[in-house]
């Protein structure tokens, strides 16, 4: 049974008292388990994993019943022709990335930091990853949600009746909902489908070393298009030591380091590395590290090659910001979030930006906001402060009547 007296204690610092604990391991138990809750009329919260991963806080503060849906772990389907899976919630990164290992596949996964993050939990928070399936909600395909009323719906094609097709297309006739159930409590999701990376012919990980933020700018400025164009595939990451010391448990280095990887046939990697490294060498402040063996890179190495990590610190309280990564973003940036234990995340068009547990969350929120940098994900310790800024939009009034429909 999953050890969940730590994720109590931050729901009750949180101010979510938990009064009672469902566990159910299939459907009908899930099912049976929110018929109880809605029958005395009970808030409720939803667990995946240990940490609480995804959870979302009810719209009622008091006290609330919790859903601990670890005991779902059953990986349903794990097909290497299609590359894809689907899986229930309580599955880990650490569960799949073992099943495709005792089965020989030439698969990979955007893996968590963490590797008993839950599969689902990661990718309906909208988390980001290291990979060229970095963008893990882009990368989900079909579901399966219980209702707040019982009924059992199946998202994308599992709509269609008999259609082989459920983990392969994403849409669905009509509208399109899957997003409804991403960062919600709109319902509670039993299957989740995914698409998987096949193994590529080639992968060339590349470690930076930036003297200043200057440096880091002009070497986003210069990659950004690369980015863009997907000739480099992979999430480009720029990250600080308290940041690896906080994720990986290891010193890390002093100065900021961007880390990413090239990937494809060796031919074509022949023509794009010494094309990248000659825009390294010509940015002032920046050069190209060896691949040694430092811990902290040989964790990132792993995470790029879409291999799940034997083991990391728990995961701490964190928040996800967005802008467009245009010129100077990284200096601005750090004016707004501060320059220790954050990862910063050129995805293409957009920076995300990771800090981890800020000593003031509504302020942060509240000034980065102000500057252009919205906020996308954050752990239940920064929801309360997510919702205040969310809920001045009309979207938030979508959203609204919505749940209110639903939960009627």
């Amino acid at each position: 049974m999953t050890d969940l007296n730590p994720l109590l204690a931050r729901l009750a610092a949180a101010g979510t008292r938990i009064t009672a604990i469902e566990r159910p391991t299939d459907l009908a138990m899930l099912k049976a388990s929110l018929a109880r809750i809605r029958g005395v009329n009970a808030n409720h919260v939803v667990a995946m994993d240990a940490f609480g991963t995804g959870l979302v806080l009810p719209e009622k503060q008091g006290p609330a019943q919790l859903i601990d849906l670890t005991g779902m772990a059953r990986i349903i389907d794990l097909d290497a022709d299609y590359a894809l899976t689907l899986v229930e919630p309580g599955v880990t990164f650490r569960q799949l990335g073992a099943e495709i290992t005792k089965r020989l596949l030439t698969l990979s996964i955007d893996a968590t930091v963490h590797p008993d993050v839950s599969v689902a939990a990661a990718t309906l928070s909208r988390q980001f990853g290291y990979t060229p399936y970095g963008d893990r909600v882009l990368m989900q395909c079909g579901a399966e949600v219980v209702l707040p009323g019982g009924d059992v719906v199946r998202l994308g094609m599992g709509a269609v009746p008999k259609s082989r097709t459920w983990q392969m297309f994403k849409h669905n006739f009509g509208p399109y909902l899957d997003g409804l159930f991403t960062q919600s409590d709109m319902g509670v999701v039993s299957q989740l489908g995914l698409w998987l990376s096949p193994l590529p012919p080639e992968l060339r990980a590349l470690r930076i070393e930036l003297d200043d933020s200057a440096a880091a700018d002009q070497l986003i400025d210069a990659l950004r298009p690369l980015r863009t164009a997907n000739v480099i595939a992979h999430n480009i990451a720029l990250t600080s030591a308290a940041f690896d010391r906080a994720s990986f448990g290891v010193r890390g280095s002093d100065k900021m380091l961007l880390t990413t990887a090239l990937t494809g046939l060796p031919k074509t990697l022949a023509v794009y590395w010494p094309m990248i490294a000659k825009i390294i060498a010509e940015t002032p402040g920046a050069r190209m590290l060896p691949d040694d063996n430092a811990p902290e890179w040989t964790a990132r190495k792993h995470l790029l090659a879409g291999q799940v990590l034997p083991g990391a610190p728990p995961p701490v309280p964190f928040i996800d910001f967005q802008a467009p990564a245009s010129s100077g973003i990284l200096s601005r940036a750090h004016e707004v979030l501060g320059a220790t234990a954050v990862e910063y995340l050129l995805t293409g068009r957009t920076l995300m930006a990771r800090v981890l547990s800020p000593e003031d969350g509504p302020g942060l929120v509240a000034a980065a906001a102000t500057a252009g940098f919205g906020i996308v994900s954050q752990s239940l310790e920064f929801e309360s402060a997510a919702r205040t800024v969310r809920s001045k939009s009309a979207l938030a009034q979508v959203h609204k009547r919505l749940r209110d429909a639903l939960y009627a």
